[in-house]
């Protein structure tokens, strides 16, 4: 939401002008005359046809009245809820005696705005005379950068963070409206005086310089006890609900800088406004003013230069409660009607209260520095980042409160406690470990012993110092890796290998290589405890002679691989039979039968069997072997079957199975000696020739037939 509203309404009827200047000459003019038809200064823009082109004559400000500001402030609030709220903090005079409904709001913005927390506060408050429209559209100007700005300007944020600011755009309600609708040079609030003049000047209200002076008192030097005066003080201190609100909104908070805006004359004003004497702390008043001054061009003094006053809210904030107060006359008129005009005046206005704001942290504005050379990149380490600073104070620091604060991609932010350990200016610490290819953030926050924070980067955590966590691609410092010339393949065996570094490299895996017999094949191993690393094999690597490498990558990448050591896998281990069974097969296929006996061989420890035999003969004839070649890599293979085919009139077989590594045979039984299995002649059943087959048909036939006379006779009968 823009904070002026430039735009067109219909122009009235006029005649074309010779020259634009002379027609903008005719509607200033026209502007001072009742019944005009050019609107006051607080209309929209002006358009005019001059030699029949359209063009803009004068760009007019649209003011707010108060209804819009409130709804201003109400929006800001509800989009707004966790960092603003609007606060009733009293009526208008008119509110009080029931003749309106007018409240004194002012906007407090912090992080935690519900809560009342141990941050600088600050007070910025505008329109206590009713003329001065622009100094309204300033406040509510800085109210929404600060809302709109939090989490994307690093600055804006920084100080929503860790200030508590109150803003009160409009002191004087009931006047802002009269002088808008009817009487735009009226000056002071609308109360209804005994002499039926209407008005008390608000900045003349406040209880004086409250500082024991009586020349600084209420109702003193520039203020008026006539009530038609425009600088009348009212009745006594504080007579006026706008500055009872004021009061007890300053009175009810630790204030350190305030701002109050007027309008006119480019000033900065500071205490005291009824004598030249200076204040006890002029120094810091005349060096925060001339800051001001710089960033809005304005110049900046003492405010009993411009005149004397008393009852003025400055002198009553700084000598009652201690407030370094200011006031900033702004613009070389009330309400200046260009809108280019009041734009210019807000804007420099705005950065001058922000300026007000980052101040209250230290007004004394003393020397606090934090040196610290960020990081751009660090290579990883398992034993984290050593940081150091150095940090100096006029005050001092305090030492328990520096801290090192960080967060790695993005995650909650820690904080780490700095140590002085030299007692010189530096501090150290050390952030934890990262993963290759992080982001870590950090800074750093302390604070003097005057309590007041410093931190690096200035508005951190946002814009803080940042590095991306690198790998080291470097070798490991050094590697214990050693392998036995020759392993027994029959059973698992490791390899294994020590990293010494192995904390200071991200992640590192490694692997062993094992190439040889045409292939190769890679392991990765875990790290086992510490810097160790194992790999074990199970059975089935075929036997043969290898290379074997040890490998070890950092972030994907390699850093080191050991030369090829030589490995034999050989078979060092006897194979076991574990049981031989023999059993009679019989396959029948019409008036034929296929008789086998099956002999199964279990074989355990088998790892590395090349040849398994089985040796036979049936009714003591000559012996048969039968092979069966296996494969020497197939560690699963546990079993191994014959066939043998016997004849038909049965007999006795005699066997025994041979099992043969690379270099060991197994028998079963063992030594020469053999099994038997003995095995009968074939049962066919009974035999049919072909003249009894003769004889049971010709039977079959006669009884046949004899069936079939019977049959006869019985139905004749």
């Amino acid at each position: 939401m823009a904070a002026y509203k430039p735009g067109a309404r219909p122009s009235t009827s006029r005649e074309e002008f010779v020259s634009s200047v002379a027609v903008m000459a005719f509607v200033g003019l026209l502007a001072f005359f009742p019944g005009s038809d050019v609107e006051t200064p607080h209309s929209e823009t002006e358009v005019l046809a001059v030699d029949g082109q359209s063009m803009v004559v004068a760009a007019d400000y649209a003011y707010r009245d108060y209804s819009q500001m409130r709804s201003e402030l109400l929006a800001l609030e509800a989009a707004h809820p966790a960092i603003s709220k609007v606060y009733d903090i009293g009526d208008s005079w008119e509110k009080a005696q029931s003749i309106s409904d007018r409240d004194i709001l002012a906007l407090k913005i912090s992080d935690n705005v519900s809560s009342e927390e141990a941050e600088p506060e600050v007070l910025i408050t505008a329109l206590h005379h009713a003329r001065e429209w622009t100094t309204s559209e300033i406040v509510l100007e800085l109210a929404m950068r600060l809302v709109d700005g939090y989490g994307t300007d690093l600055r804006l944020s920084w100080l929503v963070d860790n200030r508590e600011i109150w803003l009160v755009p409009v002191v004087n309600p009931d006047g802002l409206d009269y002088a808008l609708s009817t009487d735009e040079g009226w000056r002071k609030n609308r109360h209804l005086n005994a002499d039926l003049t209407f008005g008390v000047d608000l900045n003349r209200n406040y209880d004086g310089a409250s500082n024991g002076d009586p020349l600084g008192d209420w109702g003193g030097v520039g203020a008026s006890t006539t009530p038609d005066s425009d600088v009348y003080c009212g009745e006594y201190p504080f007579s006026e609900p706008e500055t009872q609100a004021i009061r007890d909104l300053v009175l009810g908070h630790d204030f350190t800088i305030s701002i109050d805006f007027h309008s006119f004359g480019n000033l900065v004003l500071w205490p005291w406004g009824y004598t030249a004497n200076h204040t006890a702390d002029h120094g810091d008043l005349s060096r925060i003013g001339a800051e001001f001054g710089s960033v809005n061009g304005y110049l900046s003094e003492q405010s009993i230069t411009l005149y004397p006053t008393t009852g003025d809210s400055a002198d009553w904030m700084y000598g009652h409660a201690g407030v370094y107060a200011f006031a900033i006359e702004v613009g070389d008129e009330f309400h200046p009607a260009n809108a280019t005009t009041v734009a210019q005046i807000i804007a420099v206005n705005t950065e001058t209260a922000l300026l007000g704001i980052e101040v209250a942290g230290d007004r004394q504005e003393r020397g606090f520095n934090i040196s610290h050379v960020p990081y751009s990149a660090r290579n990883y380490s398992g034993f984290g980042f050593p940081v150091d600073v150095a940090i100096t104070a006029d005050r001092g620091v305090n030492d328990s409160s520096v801290e090192l604060v960080h967060s790695a991609d993005g995650e909650y932010w820690s904080r780490t406690p700095m140590i002085n350990r030299g007692g010189n200016d530096t501090y150290s610490a050390t952030l934890p470990p990262a993963d290759i290819g992080s982001t870590v953030a950090y800074y750093f926050t302390a604070r003097d012993n005057a309590g007041v924070l410093m931190m690096s980067p200035q508005y951190a955590p946002y814009g803080a110092h940042s590095f991306l966590v690198s790998s080291p691609l470097r070798p490991p410092k050094g590697v214990d890796f050693s392998i036995p010339s020759q392993v027994d393949g029959s059973f698992d065996w490791s390899l294994s290998a020590s990293i010494w570094d192995y904390a200071e490299l991200p992640g590192m895996t490694a692997e062993f290589i094992v190439v040889g017999s045409g292939d190769g094949v890679r392991y990765d191993v875990p790290r086992t405890n510490g810097s160790n690393y194992t790999l074990v094999v199970p059975p089935g690597m075929r036997l043969g002679s290898y290379l074997v490498r040890l490998s070890a990558t950092v972030g994907g990448e390699t850093v080191w691989n050991s030369t090829g050591i030589p490995l034999e896998v050989v078979d060092q281990t006897a194979p076991t039979i574990s049981g031989v069974s023999g059993v009679l097969i019989e396959e029948h296929l019409d008036d034929f039968v296929d008789r086998y006996i099956r002999i199964d061989v279990a074989c355990s420890d088998c790892y590395g069997v090349s040849t398994v035999r089985l040796v036979y003969r049936i009714d003591g004839g000559e012996w048969v072997t039968s092979t069966r070649l296996a494969d020497s890599n197939d560690a699963s293979r546990q079993n191994w079957s014959f066939l043998i085919l016997v004849n038909e009139t049965g007999g006795v077989l005699e066997y025994r199975v041979e099992v043969e590594d690379s270099s060991n045979t197994a028998n079963y039984p063992s030594g020469q000696s053999t099994m038997t299995l003995t095995f009968l002649p074939l049962d066919r059943g009974p035999v049919i020739n072909g003249t009894t087959v003769a004889i049971v048909v010709a039977l079959s036939a006669v009884v046949v037939a004899v069936a079939v006379f019977i049959v006869i006779l019985v139905r004749r009968q």
